[in-house]
């Protein structure tokens, strides 16, 4: 499946029956240290949790504003039992 058919379906999940979507991501040596090193300080409970908090920080910046229409995940709108 080409990424152009593939993103129109994940595009279409998330829209219209409002799944959340899995992406696979590589990291490398210092990144996952970083991940890791949340995980263990408590901060996130698991590595994919650090990494869409990071996504959640990066939606609060002024920068992001004005592309903020093309997501439809407002920010802060992910819950966590951890502050």
């Amino acid at each position: 499946m080409s990424r152009g058919v593939a993103q129109k379906l994940a595009d279409y999940r998330r829209e219209e029956l409002g799944e959340d979507i899995f992406e696979l991501a590589r990291l490398g040596p210092a990144a996952l240290a970083t991940v890791d090193a949340l995980v263990l300080a408590g901060i996130a409970d698991t590595r994919g949790d650090a990494i869409h908090r990071a996504v959640d920080r990066f939606r609060e910046l002024p920068a992001y504003e004005g592309s903020a229409s093309t997501c439809s995940t407002p920010a802060g709108s992910r819950t966590s039992s951890r502050p």
